[in-house]
Order: structure tokens, then C-alpha cells, then sequence
């Protein structure tokens, strides 16, 4: 199974369109940087909110719910009408982001997991 990562590719592409976003919403460089801090900070809340989520809801459902709506909030982030909406939708892309990232890392874990050791009747404490 692949790793669904789309955290690279949300700033690798995002990066060089700065400028234009600045032009185009009318906005101080200096805002159109924070868009990307809310990113990060939106990646590191949803790890935080994800992990447990799949654990608890299994790995497909929160996978496909993730990644729908972070398509979804990519294409609310191209028609955003001004910087500050667009900040908190990245920020909202971050988190859902996150989604891939840690399904992608418990898919893994999951699959390479070591059976635990049978039990012996020596030294059980029962």
C-alpha cells in the first residue's frame, strides 16, 4: 500500500505562488507567510486528533473522510476572498493533511507488528 503523504506536496507547491497570492488578495507578504505557519500548525493538531481517531474508528473510514475533505477544503482554499479566510482553511488543510500521514505510519506499524510472545506458565504472574 502506498503512503498517502500530501504534506510535501501542499508546500512544495504552494511555496512559489506567494507573490501572486499577495497581489491577488491584497495582502502584506508577511500575512501570506503566516497562511503557511497555520499549516504546520493545522499538520501537528491533526496528528494529535487523528491518531486516536483511527484507532478507535479503524484505518479506511478516517482515511477516506480525511482525504475527501482535503480535497474539498483545497479547492474552498483556491476561491478563499481574502487572506485571513485563507489562513484559516490552510490551517484546516493541515490538519486534514495529517490524515495520510499518520494512517499512512499505523497502516505500516500494523502490518509489521511482531505477534506477541506465547504465554509461558513461568514467571506469569496469574
Amino acid at each position: 500500500m502506498d503512503r498517502i503523504d500530501v504534506t510535501s506536496g501542499s508546500l512544495d507547491i504552494y511555496l512559489p505562488a506567494l507573490p501572486r497570492i499577495s497581489d491577488s488578495l491584497s495582502a502584506s507578504p508577511s500575512l501570506v507567510q503566516l497562511t503557511i505557519t497555520s499549516y504546520v500548525v493545522g499538520i501537528a493538531v491533526g496528528q494529535l486528533v487523528i491518531g486516536p481517531l483511527s484507532d478507535v474508528h479503524g484505518r479506511r473510514r478516517p482515511l477516506m473522510a480525511g482525504m475527501t475533505a482535503f480535497a474539498i477544503v483545497s479547492v474552498l482554499c483556491a476561491f478563499a476572498p481574502n487572506i485571513y479566510v485563507l489562513s484559516g482553511l490552510r490551517c484546516a488543510q493541515g490538519m486534514l493533511a495529517a490524515t495520510g500521514m499518520v494512517i499512512g505510519r499505523a497502516v505500516v506499524r500494523d502490518c509489521t507488528r511482531a505477534p506477541p510472545p506465547p504465554a509461558t506458565s513461568r514467571g506469569s504472574c496469574s
